[in-house]
């Protein structure tokens, strides 16, 4: 498995150098993600029972603003478009196409948008249903005199990059110029064990290097040097760089997951030669290793 990975950055480093515009599309997206919470949201986040007490009256009062409940509407499709944007422009980095940015856009079909954003609400709301199942049984349990807090924030760390792996691989496919009923087919084979099991393991590496070049790399920074002028340029051009790799590393994977598809084979022929052809190289010094 290890040699198989290596293989996937190796592809995917070689499609980012062939399309620099992918690096663009994914700051965009990294710029939005930036939008800052609800003020007043965290506040009084250290008191004892805020997550099961006060945390779902203030979201329950923050939706009923219909201004704040319109923004994130607005934020979530902006979000949704700019996703599908990215795996299109990494569609055409594994394709090696020479199409411009918007050339490319225009390629979109709208079934494209319409498949993931319908997906995307069929995954938030298992996963936002799994969130209040455990937040009614922690307001029920706190009044008994058992707080889980800690449990479950320590579950929802474990789910979270389960979340970012099927949303991704659902972005993915939802670009792809394949029927509907094929695209369902896909993800329901990434949904099996073994291939949802290599998908969450890339994720929490990635949530982990992402959260280390965004928290970790700055703070040392600012430690050292005390300008944060220079603190946030150096964090924005370090986190770009792995950002744009690990999402072209997660598009490699999921296509790899899927290649016994003839489908997938007949649109990324170079891909999967290229990644044969890494594998096969990695063999003989396996073999001299072993010896």
């Amino acid at each position: 498995m290890q040699e198989s990975y290596r293989s996937i950055f190796r592809v995917s480093f070689e499609a980012l150098r062939r399309r620099k515009i992918v690096f663009v599309v994914v700051l965009a997206v990294l710029l939005v993600n930036l939008v800052p919470l609800p003020k007043g949201l965290m506040s009084d986040s250290g008191a004892k029972g805020w997550l099961f007490l006060t945390l779902p009256s203030a979201l329950g009062a923050l939706l009923r603003n219909w201004r704040v409940s319109v923004g994130l509407v607005v934020v979530g499709l902006v979000k949704s478009v700019l996703d599908v944007v990215v795996a299109q422009q990494l569609k055409l980095s594994f394709r090696g196409s020479a199409a411009g940015l918007f050339s490319s856009l225009r390629q979109i079909h709208r079934q494209a948008f319409a498949f993931f954003l319908a997906a995307e609400i069929a995954i938030y709301c298992a996963f936002c249903g799994l969130a209040a199942v455990g937040l009614l049984l922690g307001r029920a349990l706190y009044y008994s005199g058992v707080d889980i807090t800690y449990p479950y924030l320590a579950i929802g760390f474990l789910l979270y990059p389960l979340l970012y792996a099927l949303l991704v691989s659902t972005a993915v496919i939802s670009v792809l110029e394949i029927p509907r009923n094929h695209k369902t087919r896909l993800l329901i084979r990434l949904s099996h064990r073994r291939a949802l099991w290599r998908l969450y393991l890339y994720a929490c590496a990635r949530v982990g290097v992402e959260l280390l070049c965004l928290t970790v790399v700055p703070f040392l920074l600012l430690r050292f040097t005390g300008d944060r002028r220079l603190v946030f340029a150096v964090a924005a051009i370090g986190f770009l760089l792995p950002l744009v790799i690990l999402r072209a590393g997660s598009y490699a994977l999921t296509l790899d997951l899927l290649s016994s598809d003839e489908w997938m084979r007949g649109m990324f022929p170079d891909f999967y030669g290229r990644l044969s052809s890494r594998s096969e190289e990695t063999r003989p010094s396996d073999q001299l290793r072993s010896i």
